[in-house]
This record gives structure tokens, sequence and C-alpha cells, in this order.
């Protein structure tokens, strides 16, 4: 159970927030550690609300609006506010259609953490998260925040307003996409085992999403990005040059921010890691890499 803490203003004390796995609000504590609130939930988030003693409550007497896996809940509406969509948790499933389409969920536009809500998350409204994904963003959030970053191309993400979360990514290890007018970071778990293989693919993922900011002329530092979607537009050579030049560059960084380039090794590996990554980054677009089989991904010459 971890706490976070706010001020309440007409009294100007002090109340922790206690939250279990989900991320859901089960408790309010005031500054002497007090309970003043409980909150219990069934598996899709409807509310119970209780006094500290356990007593029922038909509102929350703290005028409390986080609750079920930390999202803003409407009394008004019996509704919850996903950031990208509302979400009735009677129905167990979303007002509206996703905005990411099936990126999201192959089979239902409306569909909460197909049906495994448990298991799952889904802090955004757009597609599902594993519990310890979540704690790995935070992580890394949190860090930048603190002035410690794993990498520029991390830091120049999310300093130009970039959404990491984690999800299917469409079955790929990471992908980069553009909705609501940023670009969307996304990282599978079902994929990536490790912290450090995670860290990894953020990084690559992490320039491509400064690739597409390049390409608008969009720094937006510390603001979000208003216009219109960021874009990966071909350059030069057409789609297939293009894919070419920004798929190695991510998988440059990303493989020395595995294997430092002085490092025995490394230089060998970073070669084979672009080569069979341009490969089967780019096969759609480039009729060379379509007539064999891509080189298979280096093994790091040293366990991390």
């Amino acid at each position: 159970m971890k706490a976070r803490s706010r001020y309440r203003s007409d009294q100007n004390l002090k109340h922790y927030f206690h939250r279990n796995q989900q991320y859901s609000i089960n408790a309010m504590t005031n500054g002497g550690g007090t309970v003043v609130e409980r909150y219990a939930y069934n598996a899709y988030g409807t509310p119970t609300i209780m006094d500290g003693s356990g007593t029922l409550l038909t509102t929350s007497a703290e005028n409390n609006r986080y609750l079920y896996t930390g999202r803003d809940w409407d009394e008004a509406l019996d509704l919850y506010h996903y950031r990208a969509r509302m979400y009735n948790a009677v129905a167990g499933r979303f007002c509206s259609r996703d905005p990411i389409a099936y990126r999201g969920s192959k089979w239902n536009l409306y569909e909460y953490v197909k049906s495994a809500p448990v298991r799952f998350l889904d802090p955004l409204g757009l597609q599902l998260i594993e519990e310890d994904y979540f704690d790995f963003v935070e992580r890394i959030l949190r860090n930048e925040a603190n002035g410690s970053s794993i990498h520029p191309a991390v830091s120049r993400a999310i300093e130009c307003n970039a959404n990491i979360h984690c999800g299917s990514c469409d079955g790929f290890e990471g992908e980069t996409f553009a909705s609501s007018g940023r670009a969307q970071i996304c990282l599978n778990k079902g994929k990536l085992t490790t912290t450090q293989g995670l860290s990894a693919i953020l990084v690559h993922e992490a320039v491509h999403a400064g690739q597409m900011l390049d390409n608008n002329e969009c720094l937006c530092k510390k603001t979000p990005h208003k216009g219109r979607n960021p874009t990966a537009l071909p350059v030069g050579g057409g789609y297939c040059v293009t894919c070419e030049e920004r798929e190695a560059d991510a998988y440059r960084q990303q493989g020395e921010f595995v294997c430092p380039p002085d490092s025995p090794g490394c230089q060998d590996y970073i070669g084979t890691l672009i080569a069979a990554g341009v490969c089967k980054s780019c096969r759609s677009s480039c009729k060379k890499y379509q007539g064999a089989p891509c080189p298979p991904y280096p093994k790091i010459p040293f366990p991390l």
C-alpha cells in the first residue's frame, strides 16, 4: 500500500490517499494517521464508500473524487473519467469508441481491459496495461522530474508531451504513433520481460518520437502539442530511404544504450543490431528486404 498526500482547502489539513495493487484508493487518512474514509469496489469499479469506522455513506464526506484505479469519479453521472473516454463501471465498458481504434482492442472498441479488470489497467482510456508496467513508467517519469534521465531521447520525448504507456502495441515490442495531437509511445510487456529490455525499447521509441516532432518542427517544451498530429512523412528517397534512416538512428541509439561502443564487442553488436533491425522494420517499405529472411538480432556480448 502506498500513500499520496493532498491538502484540504477548507481546514488546511494534510490528508493521505492509500491505494492497492490496482492503484484504486482504498482509504484516506488524516495527518495523525487516523482513517477518515474507506473505499471498496466490485471487479469493474462500482464504489462503496464508508467512514473510518466502516459505516456506509451515500457520498464522500471528504469530497474525494479519486477512486477506482485512481481515476476521477463523477458522482452526478455515475461515470469515471479515464482521460480519453468516460467509463461506466455498472456496464463494465467505455461510453464511446476507442480514439486509437483497434490498436487498443482487436475485437471491441468499447471493451474495458479484455473483460479482465483484476489483471489489467487502462489509465488512459486507450489500451490495457499490466500493473507492473505502470510502476516502470511511473519510475521513469519520476526520475525525469527529479533531473535523472535514462537517455536524452527519453527526456526530449517527455518534454515534448509524448505519452508513454504500455499495451499490446500491435504485437510489436514497441510502437510510436500519433493520437490526440501527441506522440504516443507504447511498450509491450508480453514481449519484454526485463526492465533492461523495457528501457532499451523505450529509448528506441523515444528516438522515433523525436523524429516525428522534428518532422513537424515541433519543440513544444513543457507544453502540449496543440497542432495537427505529428507524422513521420517520407524524405529524400521516399518511404524506403526514410525508414532506413530513421530505423538505423533508433537502433544505433538503442544499441549504444545497452552496449557502450567503447566496450569489447559492442561495435560489432551495434552494427549487427542496426542491420537486423532495419531489415525487419522496413520490409513493408523496401522491396530489397522482401526476398530473403532478415538476419537475427544479435546477443549482447555481456550480460545486463
